[in-house]
């Protein structure tokens, strides 16, 4: 009883959308270039590259936008799921990241409130 998930024509569907998705980001279409450039600069944050100044503001003005984003995602999702999709990866990249500093800064809170107990 095996069932082959993935029949030629979900191949098809997905290779178009695909294909769809990436001719919208070469026309610069503002739903795909924004989640797919919100997809790189997640990708960028949680691979460590911190070093430059415009990579970090570029980081907020991601996560400012993520809102934005999503609503046009989630209104085209009928259409073309693709940028929705990138844009929720995005978001868990950099969720997966932030919790890591929530947990420094905690560790910092419980170093300082132990100093201040002596």
């Amino acid at each position: 009883m095996s069932e082959n998930p993935n029949t030629p024509q979900e191949s098809e569907v997905a290779k178009t959308l695909l294909k769809d998705y990436f001719n919208g980001v070469k026309k610069l279409e503002s739903l795909s270039t924004m989640s797919f450039v919100s997809l790189i600069i997640s990708i960028l944050f949680v691979s460590k590259v911190f070093g430059y100044f415009i990579l970090n503001v570029a980081y907020l003005i991601n996560v400012s936008f993520f809102a934005l984003i999503v609503r046009d995602s989630w209104v085209t999702r009928k259409r073309n799921i693709i940028p929705l999709v990138a844009i929720i990866v995005s978001i868990a990249l950099t969720a997966m990241l932030l919790v890591d500093v929530l947990k420094a800064i905690d560790m910092f809170a419980s170093f300082g409130r132990a100093l201040e107990e002596n």
